[in-house]
């Protein structure tokens, strides 16, 4: 199948855990956890249906630790142990990707994000429409002319003017927020006692952190409750600043190429999916795939009852975990 004009990048890593975290636990009669890939499938069964002219890529984190750990130990160190149960699940989200005919991208040393960033890049450079689907609003700071965040759990889509009223700023100088304000998800420490408010205003004023620090005298100008004790944090804080606006931008140039060739679509194999689909009881989700695929016998039924949409949408758009916000 030929690539098209549009590509879609979806950021795996994102989606499963969403997955985890709005689905009720279900499990298999021999008692394998199957609530996130189930939350996984059935998400990225609705966007194979609803792009059916794009390239869809899943990009996920590869395991060991990236170069952000080098530029700062403690970054996202105070994040609990993925759950057991969960880690148990990955194995088979990674089977089901390339058994539904689409390409599974990790990269080790760099996060999805930057594998995601680089991708983005080069697609927009070749002129291609990009859709980066995931919740994660880090994601804001690749958003340009052709390229949109898709948050398909929310039905939300974040184009130039949603950055703007989000941040107050370009996609550009999200970064330059974020290397104020910090981020408490990944543990970017940022300034200390300079808030989203005023790390907005600021980067609106200065543009840059470069700027500010060339320019301290100016704040008195600004009209900010407090302008001399800001001034004061910000001296203090400016190696903070520095260091976390460079954890919080997304690396685009991985060594990674954008092969739309590679990328394309294949055909589904029934030998591929056939086993998964028996396995983890998806019948009713997948079956239509293996439909399409080379004749098969039916598969098993399911060994847990499947969600139903109405139930699985209902749970998506409950509360965002906290480590996705």
């Amino acid at each position: 199948m030929g690539a098209g004009k549009r590509i879609c990048l979806v950021d795996g890593t994102n989606m499963f855990f969403r997955a985890f975290h709005a689905l009720p636990p279900l499990t298999t009669r021999n008692g394998l956890p199957t609530g996130a890939i189930y939350g996984f499938a059935s998400m990225l069964v609705k966007l194979i249906r609803e792009n059916a002219d794009a390239t869809i890529v899943v990009v996920v984190d590869a395991k060991g630790k990236t170069f952000r750990s080098k530029i700062d130990p403690n970054y996202k160190a105070h994040r609990k142990p993925t759950p057991p149960e969960l880690v148990e699940q990955i194995p088979w989200i990674k089977k089901l990707v390339p058994a539904l005919g689409l390409p599974l991208v990790e990269v080790s040393g760099v996060e999805a994000d930057d594998v995601i960033g680089t991708l983005a890049r080069q697609a927009d450079a070749l002129g291609l429409s990009v859709d980066i689907v995931t919740s994660d609003k880090d994601m804001m700071q690749l958003v340009g002319e052709r390229v949109q965040i898709v948050d398909t759990m929310n039905d939300r889509v974040s184009r130039l003017p949603e950055v703007e009223k989000k941040f107050g700023t370009t996609p550009g100088q999200v970064v330059e927020v974020q290397g104020l304000m910090g981020d408490a998800v990944d543990n970017i420490p940022g300034v200390k006692g300079i808030g989203e408010k005023t790390a907005k205003r600021l980067i609106e004023h200065f543009g840059t952190i470069e700027a500010i620090y060339q320019r301290l005298d100016e704040i008195a100008d600004l009209g900010l409750r407090g302008a001399a004790g800001i001034r004061k944090k910000l001296e203090a804080g400016r190696a903070d600043a520095e260091r976390s606006r460079e954890l919080a931008t997304i690396k685009c140039d991985v060594e990674i190429e954008l092969d739309l060739e590679a990328f394309a679509r294949r055909e589904i194999e029934a030998a591929a999916l056939q086993p998964l689909v028996a396995e983890l009881g998806f019948a009713k989700l997948l079956g239509s795939f293996l439909e399409s695929a080379t004749p098969v016998a039916a598969a098993e039924a399911p060994p847990h009852e499947e969600v139903s949409p109405a139930d699985f949408c209902a749970a998506l758009l409950g509360p965002k975990p906290a480590a996705l916000a």
